[in-house]
């Protein structure tokens, strides 16, 4: 499909947003600023150990003594997706 790429990125892109703000709002401190698909957030040990009963993610070291969690969006993530993961953290 012509610019199926772009679109495929423009729709994770605005997951993406959309996941920062929502994580935000919750009252979560972002690791770095939100600027692509990926999104990285602060974590205590409790917080991290809740959320891994909720999503699949991967660990990124540590700042501020708490630990960093990646989260990623693609082409395939939904609004709804975002909501369901914003509504349980």
């Amino acid at each position: 499909k012509e610019d199926g790429y772009l679109e495929g990125a423009r729709i994770a892109y605005q997951m993406a947003k959309a996941l920062a703000a929502g994580i935000i709002e919750k009252g979560y401190d972002l690791a770095y600023p939100f600027e692509s698909n990926q999104v990285f957030v602060k974590l205590s040990k409790d917080q991290l150990k809740a959320w891994k009963n909720i999503a699949l993610f991967e660990t990124m070291g540590q700042i501020d003594g708490k630990i960093i969690a990646r989260l990623v969006t693609t082409y395939r993530t939904s609004a709804s997706d975002v909501k369901g993961f914003i509504s349980q953290i």
